[in-house]
């Protein structure tokens, strides 16, 4: 084993939120966490049901971490223990929900600029 090996396998494991389940904030998951020692989705965040709901159950979460406001899980981050948040919603909505997970501390993986 390497120094660089041994290093990576003492690393934690990241907590992370999505807030917006598009096909592309599910993509962007399905990638972060394919090596599930190294990252797991722990909460999802979408107004609409119908995006977040099928994948619920996919995803192993409990109802208690699939939120149709991202406000709400904001609200629950620390009890969720969520790490960081990916942000994958509608264009118009990143500076927002951006500014919000920043003030509450959370680092963001944000999928496109802020305009």
């Amino acid at each position: 084993m390497t120094i660089v090996e041994g290093e990576l396998n003492q690393l934690k494991q990241h907590r992370i939120a999505l807030i917006g389940c598009g096909p592309r904030g599910i993509h962007l998951i399905a990638e972060m966490t394919s090596n599930k020692e190294r990252a797991k989705l722990v909460a999802i965040a979408d107004p609409r049901e119908d995006r977040w709901k099928p994948y619920r159950g996919l995803l192993g979460l409990p109802p208690s971490s699939c939120f149709g406001d991202y406000k709400d899980l904001l609200a629950n981050y620390k009890e969720l223990g969520v790490d960081a948040a990916v942000i994958a919603t509608n264009v118009a909505t990143h500076a927002e929900v951006a500014s919000a997970c920043i003030e509450a501390g959370i680092p963001i993986f944000l999928e496109k600029p802020i305009l």
